[in-house]
């Protein structure tokens, strides 16, 4: 709700005052937040100050239509509006003052319950982050350990390299444009997110049968992506639930691993660690707006491989984690949706509360 800041003006030529709102009348229009210390603002940001009404309540009746000052912007060169496009902004309000503070907390109590949400959702994130490096370098419950060209690890795993453990490798499907907007999903880079795979937003390709089946994925197939951004490429997530008929873009690589030798899921946690990028990264190829890795560049990569049975083990705990997480977002989920809902009835009137 406050703004953050990053950098300091001794000769401000405009400035907010503490307790006013922050409305953002350049692309991007309409975010809002309330300053909670004098500051300096640029010209893309406009400090508004409510008059004989409630702070908080015209921070959410501002956030909550928003969509009407980005329908105003559209259609210029540079997406702005101006004083009076925001002086001419209307929507439902009410002048009682005691009905105004009192939808102001029961939204604030809803943000707060979000905040703490994201903030467990957070620290958990970062227990699973130690607990997998821990994992990864030390197993469960050893007690003898053995100098390695990775650093220690339990006297019972051996150093592998990624070649030793994969079955196949294949670069994903590419199609003219003409192929493009109908057909199956084809999964994209975006949809690698947190080490999983998943089809949200995924744009569809006209594939024939024989391309469904050579660029299909499994339960337990990993994508990598081999071109993107500096900062995005080589990011790494698993299958793990059936995503029915798709493909994959031809920026993934897809890996099958020899399961009998390494559970593609305990793959998939070491591609999500700092030991992988910190040997991925320094291999990376940098071109002009992308970078890339190739095959040969993950057959490479080393890693502790520990028994299989002792790997099920460390998945397991992992995995417990990892379900906690996801309960957690789609707790978050719901009370996000919950929030909507109650700002589209309080907002308009349709409920109105008592005082």
């Amino acid at each position: 709700m406050n703004p953050k800041s990053r950098i300091w003006c001794s000769e401000p030529r405009s400035t907010a005052s503490s307790n006013q709102i922050l409305f953002s009348v350049r692309a991007p229009v309409g975010e809002v937040n309330i300053t909670n210390v004098e500051c300096c603002i640029g010209r893309g940001i406009a400090a508004l100050e409510p008059v004989n009404s409630d702070l908080i309540y015209c921070f959410y009746l501002l956030k909550f239509y928003k969509s009407k000052f980005l329908k105003t912007s559209q259609g210029t060169t540079f997406e702005a509006i101006n004083r009076k496009d925001i002086a001419n902004g209307t929507f439902p309000f009410t002048n009682n003052i005691h009905e105004q503070q009192k939808i102001a907390s029961i939204l604030s109590k809803v943000d707060e319950l979000i905040q703490k949400t994201d903030q467990v959702i957070k620290q958990t994130q970062r227990l699973k982050k130690g607990l997998m490096q821990s994992l990864l370098t030390k197993g469960i419950g050893h007690t003898r350990f053995k100098t390695t060209s990775i650093g220690m690890i339990p006297e019972s795993w051996v150093v592998t390299k990624l070649r030793q453990v994969v079955h196949s490798y294949k670069n994903g499907i590419y199609k003219s444009s003409h192929y493009h907007g109908h057909g199956t999903p084809n999964i994209r880079m975006f949809n690698i997110n947190d080490g999983k795979v998943d089809t949200v937003g995924a744009p569809l390709l006209e594939v024939t049968k024989k391309e469904e089946l050579d660029y299909n994925l499994h339960i337990g197939d990993i994508l990598i992506n081999r071109v993107n951004s500096a900062d995005l490429v080589a990011k790494a997530g698993i299958v793990d639930h059936d995503l029915g008929s798709v493909v994959f873009d031809s920026m993934i690589i897809r890996l099958r691993t020899l399961n009998e030798k390494c559970n593609p899921y305990f793959l998939s946690y070491f591609l999500i660690s700092k030991k992988y990028y910190d040997q991925i990264h320094p291999v990376v190829k940098h071109a002009i707006g992308q970078s890339s890795i190739n095959q040969d560049d993950i057959n490479n990569l080393e890693f502790a491989l520990p028994p299989i049975r002792e790997q099920q083990k460390i998945i397991t705990i992992i995995s417990n984690i990892d379900n906690c997480i996801q309960k957690r977002q789609s707790y978050k989920l719901l009370i996000d949706n919950l929030k909507i809902g109650i700002m589209q009835k309080l907002l308009t009137g349709k409920i109105r509360v008592k005082v």
